[in-house]
């Protein structure tokens, strides 16, 4: 019911104008995802947004309640909590990086630089995570799902590479890519665990989460290794 009236209002109430893309066939619209898909720096900013986020994702949204049961040990309501306040500071961190973000551009410090450090805080935790470490893990999950959300820095600076008629499709790209290799996540971290046998419990074996978690760390660090000599003075 919210959506809909939004959408009401949208019609309804915010003017039309000319956007720059109008008159462009809609062959033309998709070979532009070619020039997108073909930009190296691109693929160098964006990589980290679409890796960490999909990791987030694979874990928010389904394993990280069942590795808070099998290798944290915890019961219904801890691992409740703890998923709460995972979400609870993705959405703060989305506030802060928001808001934040502009300031420190205006004072000289790009939003690359802010998209860096966001990055290194979710990537610190999610390689406690993978080590195991379940001492202080309120705090982990808190820094990780904070830090994850400075990957939204990226959208500026992926739309700053192209025409202005391009920013939906580079913004569509970049979530296509994501919301994809989230579902690869999702079904690879499954894959994987059910390579391992279950535990007396009849739950996942610690060592399939960490063979998982590896991986994913790898990929993601791999990527942030080659966002990190980028400038955004570059672009």
């Amino acid at each position: 019911a919210a959506s809909l009236l939004v959408a009401v209002l949208v019609f309804a109430v915010v003017p039309e104008r000319n956007l720059p893309s109008r008159g462009e066939t809609l062959g033309q619209q998709f070979r532009s995802f070619g020039r997108i898909f073909s930009c190296v720096p691109f693929w160098r900013i964006a990589a980290v947004l679409v890796l960490t986020h999909s990791t987030y994702q694979a874990l928010q949204g389904l394993w990280l309640a069942p590795w808070l049961y099998d290798v944290a040990g915890m019961d219904r309501s801890e691992v409740a909590a703890h998923l709460f306040i995972t979400a609870v500071c993705y959405v703060a961190g989305s506030v802060i990086f928001g808001i934040s973000g502009d300031r420190l551009a205006r004072a000289g410090i790009s939003r690359m630089t802010t998209y860096k450090v966001g990055l290194a805080i979710c990537l610190g935790a999610f390689l406690l995570l993978t080590a195991g470490v379940d001492t202080g893990l309120w705090a982990i999950l808190a820094a990780y799902g904070f830090g994850t959300i400075a990957g939204a820095l990226a959208y500026p600076l992926i739309t700053a590479l192209f025409p202005p008629e391009m920013t939906g499709r580079v913004n569509t790209a970049s979530n296509v890519l994501m919301f994809a290799c989230s579902f690869a996540f999702q079904w690879g971290i499954g894959a994987l665990l059910r390579l391992y046998p279950e535990t007396a419990s009849g739950g996942y074996a610690p060592a399939g989460y960490t063979a998982a978690f590896l991986l994913l760390a790898a990929v993601q660090l791999a990527a942030y290794g080659w966002l990190l000599p980028m400038r955004e003075r570059h672009l």
